[in-house]
């Protein structure tokens, strides 16, 4: 499995050659092998790449994300066929039933909502640690009563401020709207990998949206990315995205969380965490569901 994030932010033209992706920037070309290479972010819109070097991409399980006009990631590559057994699992998972599904989702919400206590705890923000405590213990089968809703609208405004606002153009949210895309594109990879449809949710059911599973599962490393974008800020005087800023947001996948009692990198931590739900919506049994913890003594 590879490590290495890559950012195009100004290159020509993307090509392969003997397993290694070449990069053409100032007239010159830089390769690397796909061993190495766990994400490639695609910034640059005047990039040209080859179909061949699409096809090996997908067929190595490389996780490619396309950025718009504003350089915000607005979609990535996945490939039809990553499980020779895709057509069992995409069974399995319409089969789905509904009491599993509002369990696990309430399983996520009380997992999501002890991480957002978590951070502000790490941060010394304790003013409203006792009614998220109440939200959490609040939280329904199926999350009826919206505990989730209620208990993001009080942490947010701990976190960033009262001023906050999820929907306003600000440096914070440009930040969390990229870093949290990021995690949804390496979520659907892993999910496709085991050989499920990314479409296919437990509690998003949106027609037009070809992620509501990913949107299910991401709501848990939610709370891990935002404590990622406040440290970030803090450090920086930075309010514009630019791809300096941008390759730190993506280097997320590399941070270390703790997981099935041990210390592993955001992208491991995916890939345990989404394996050990998919197998709970199939077995029935969430016991063995693993879910990522902040590391709070370090920074």
């Amino acid at each position: 499995m590879g490590w290495r994030i890559i950012n195009i932010e100004d290159a020509a033209r993307l090509n392969y050659k003997l397993n290694c992706i070449g990069i053409y920037i100032n007239d010159e070309y830089y390769w690397i092998n796909f061993d190495e290479i766990d994400t490639i972010v695609i910034s640059d819109l005047r990039c040209n790449i080859s179909i061949r070097l699409i096809k090996e991409l997908m067929e190595n399980g490389i996780n490619v994300i396309i950025c718009g006009l504003n350089h915000m990631p607005i979609g990535t590559m996945l490939p039809f066929q990553n499980n020779s057994r895709s057509s069992k699992y995409n069974q399995l998972q319409i089969s789905w039933k509904q009491e599993t599904k509002q369990k696990l989702w309430q399983l996520i919400v009380k997992a999501k909502i002890a991480l957002q206590i978590e951070v502000l705890l790490a941060l010394n923000k304790n003013n409203r640690i006792e009614l998220l405590c109440q939200n959490l213990n609040d939280v329904e089968l199926g999350d009826i009563t919206n505990r989730e809703g209620h208990a993001a609208k009080v942490y947010f405004h701990e976190l960033f401020g009262k001023a906050f606002n999820r929907q306003d153009e600000s440096i914070i949210n440009s930040c969390l709207n990229y870093i949290y895309q990021i995690i949804r594109s390496k979520i659907s990879q892993v999910i496709v990998s085991h050989g499920y449809l990314p479409s296919v949710g437990i509690f998003h059911c949106n027609e037009y949206n070809y992620f509501n599973l990913a949107d299910d599962l991401i709501e848990v490393f939610r709370p891990i990315c935002d404590l990622y974008v406040f440290r970030l800020l803090k450090e920086t005087e930075s309010k514009f995205l630019t791809p300096e800023f941008k390759l730190k947001l993506s280097a997320i996948l590399i941070e270390q969380v703790k997981i099935k009692n041990s210390k592993q990198e955001i992208k491991e931590a995916i890939r345990i965490y989404v394996n050990s739900v998919l197998d709970a919506l199939t077995d029935g049994v969430f016991e063995e569901i693993f879910f990522p913890q902040i590391i709070t003594n370090e920074k």
